[in-house]
């Protein structure tokens, strides 16, 4: 699971390499979830951003909205880009 946003350079260039991993493995065996941290989800512009940095990116896995009880969920995620990596007994 990456914490992201999508006017973070560093982010950009962490879903562009998370997209290598789902090209190498299944579902089965390795899921990605990306949460979008702090954009709006066009309410500004109509998603517009956040379409262009989907198709920039290239993005290849699930994408959520973030909210401060998910982000709080996680130990109040307070820096982007942030990577947690869990084993199948989700620790």
């Amino acid at each position: 699971m990456t914490f992201f946003a999508i006017l973070c350079p560093p982010c950009r260039w962490k879903c562009q390499s998370l997209n290598t991993i789902p090209k190498k493995y299944s579902e089965a065996v390795v899921s990605i979830i990306a949460v979008n941290w702090s954009e709006d989800w066009g309410k500004r512009d109509g998603g517009k951003r956040m379409q262009r940095f989907i198709k920039s990116t290239g993005l290849g896995f699930p994408l959520v909205f973030g909210n401060n009880d998910i982000i709080n969920r996680f130990g109040a995620v307070d820096r982007i880009p942030t990577l947690f990596v869990f084993d199948r007994q989700g620790r």
